[in-house]
């Protein structure tokens, strides 16, 4: 009687399980012909599902694995005959469903001993970009005072925090930054950007009660004897494979430190 079940398993203390188990076939009298046997098999999976997820470093490790089991073992009794699994991929329903929308974050200071207002927005066409690809956007600086802006700074940030067995962990990364010269007094401008991604091998946004990880711009400008003017627009990551792709989301990980269920 082969089963199919989908298990969730998250971090490498204590697994938690989503079971979902369904019976697929029952063979007479408990005799299977020699033959080729092929079964559909569909589940529909609770909306709340977080996405799949990855993350390691010196001190921690941390995954959200989406598995199917098919086990096969003679009816009424516990002994498996034959057992296999595969690796599956879900992402975020809501956020796969949703619409993408562009993203607009703006802010504006007096600057000390100095005439005017600093404005800066950041703009960004999506609020979700994929995992290996390339983050485009720009950013506006109104220099309405009379002093220079020394430099204009853009930095890509990851922010993971993990609870599990009442341990808590917090971690922010800066993954990435680029610098440009600053703006002169009584100015505009318009700087394009772009952040390529495939080569940083960055794990999935994913908000959940276990384990959280969300990333955003730190978007700021420098000027002499004043606070920095910062805007911070958060966007998500997905992953977005092409049909057959391979995955090798759980590559560095390591099989020896996780609870298999």
């Amino acid at each position: 009687m082969p089963n199919l079940e989908l298990n969730e398993t998250i971090t490498q203390k204590k697994p938690v399980f989503v079971p979902v188990t369904d019976t697929v076939a029952l063979f007479k009298d408990g005799e299977v012909q020699p033959g080729r046997y092929e079964f559909s098999v569909e589940f529909q999976t609770p909306s709340t599902l977080p996405g799949v997820f990855s993350y390691y470093d010196d001190t921690i490790t941390a995954a959200i694995k989406y598995k199917a089991i098919v086990r096969l073992h003679l009816e009424n009794q516990e002994k498996e005959i034959e057992r296999a699994k595969k690796l599956i991929y879900i992402v975020p329903s809501s956020a796969a469903a949703e619409q993408a929308k562009s993203i607009s974050v703006s802010r504006e200071k007096r600057i000390l001993f100095a005439r005017g207002k600093l404005g800066i927005t950041a703009i960004l066409d999506y609020d979700r970009f994929s995992t290996d690809g390339a983050i485009p956007f720009r950013v506006h600086v109104n220099n309405r005072t009379g002093r220079n802006v020394r430099a204009l700074k853009v930095k890509l940030m990851q922010e993971v925090k993990i609870l599990c067995c009442e341990k808590h962990r917090e971690k922010t990364t800066k993954v990435a930054k680029e610098r440009i010269q600053g703006i002169k007094g009584r100015t505009r401008c318009v700087d394009q950007f772009n952040f390529e991604l495939d080569s940083y091998e960055l794990p999935p946004s994913t908000n959940g009660s276990l384990i959280t990880s969300r990333y955003y711009f730190v978007v700021e400008c420098n000027v002499l004897m004043g606070r920095k003017l910062k805007v911070s627009p958060s966007f998500q990551l997905m992953l977005m494979p092409k049909k057959y792709e391979p995955i090798d989301l759980y590559t560095n990980l390591g099989e020896g430190c996780w609870r298999e269920p």
